[in-house]
């Protein structure tokens, strides 16, 4: 089954429409299980159709209406009555086979012409939003029915929704269109986790995803994406589908699901801190329990870990300023600064 989603006025029931004969094709071709019916007859494609509305003869009751259309194209009458019986059990329309189709709620109806569909066999199935009008419950016991029907058909079927959620969950393949084009053809996982563009990223999945500029950056081989002044590290190499793009700006991706919040005691990460100060040495400093402050000068990145508590500490004065790098294996490592400093501002996150 392939699963036809996109917004409205993308093209779903449109391209529908053509494969069933109902809309004209400028361009292409049409096949239904290999055989070109670019110019036959709606009659004779016989393709079985659930459309959003469904239209029952209004003069015979639920029973005669599904056993109609099985009859209508040479079923056997002893096996249309079976599957008449069989697939009102699944769709739960049990109870209202001997009911008139005035009497039928929109939801009722809808759920007949599913039915009415099911009972036949033929070369293609096509779904045109046939559970708009089913309340949750009996949503998924249609979805489930529909999908077990056409693999016991063995037969293609395209199923077209605006529901991005219900197309991955009937689709074995999933197609995103976009503006009478096709954005992304594929498996609906491998769409929801390898998006083409920047539209399926956000249309498919519930609460679309979060989209970050980033650049991609390296450092001793690991891997990360650097967002303003922050790098959101990898912690690896750089995948191989990403080395060409090495220094290229991108958009980053995140699904809700693959953010969480720290709770207490999670492992905090090493970050790798700017100490901007200047690279000459100088004289010992004394790191001090005091405000901590930064020092303006040229950049030096050190690795540093959350958990050591280090700090920066300029002095003040006329003379030279200096810097005690934080991270640092002894207190010897210095690093000698210009003559200002910035008091009580923490390093940030590189």
């Amino acid at each position: 089954m392939l699963a036809v989603v996109g917004p409205s006025g993308s093209g779903k029931t449109t391209a529908l429409r053509a494969v069933a004969g109902l809309q004209p094709v400028r361009g292409g071709r049409v096949l239904v299980a290999g055989r070109d019916v670019t110019a036959v007859p709606v009659s004779q494609r016989d393709i079985s159709m659930v459309f959003r509305s469904t239209t029952l003869v209004p003069f015979l009751d639920v029973a005669a209406n599904l056993a109609r259309s099985a009859g209508a194209f040479g079923v056997p009458e002893p096996e249309a009555a079976q599957r008449v019986v069989s697939r009102s059990r699944l769709l739960g329309l049990a109870r209202l086979l001997p009911r008139m189709p005035g009497t039928l709620s929109a939801g009722e109806s809808g759920m007949t012409g599913i039915g009415r569909t099911l009972v036949r066999t033929p070369r293609a199935f096509l779904f045109d939003e046939p559970l708009a009008h089913l309340d949750p419950v009996e949503r998924a016991r249609a979805r489930r029915t529909i999908v077990d029907a056409v693999r016991a058909a063995a037969v293609g079927a395209l199923y077209v929704t605006h529901d991005q959620a219900e197309a991955m969950a009937v689709g074995d393949r999933l197609a995103v269109l976009h503006e009478g084009r096709i954005r992304q053809v594929d498996r609906p996982r491998r769409v929801y986790d390898a998006p083409v563009d920047t539209f399926v990223a956000d249309f498919v999945g519930d609460g679309g995803i979060g989209l970050l500029p980033a650049r991609l950056v390296t450092s001793d081989g690991v891997a990360g994406f650097r967002v303003g002044e922050r790098t959101i590290p990898l912690w690896g190499p750089v995948p191989a589908a990403l080395v060409p793009h090495v220094g290229s700006l991108l958009l980053l991706g995140f699904r809700a699901e693959d953010v969480t919040e720290a709770g207490p005691g999670a492992t905090r990460p090493r970050w790798r801190y700017r100490c901007p100060c200047a690279a000459s040495s100088g004289p010992a400093a004394t790191p001090s329990s005091g405000p901590r402050s930064a020092c303006r000068g040229r950049p030096t990145a050190r690795a540093w870990s959350p958990a050591s508590r280090a700090a920066h500490r300029c002095g003040r004065g006329s003379g030279p300023s200096w810097c005690w790098t934080p991270g640092a294996p002894t207190s010897s490592t210095r690093r000698r600064a210009g003559p200002c400093c910035i008091r009580n501002r923490r390093v940030r996150p590189n």
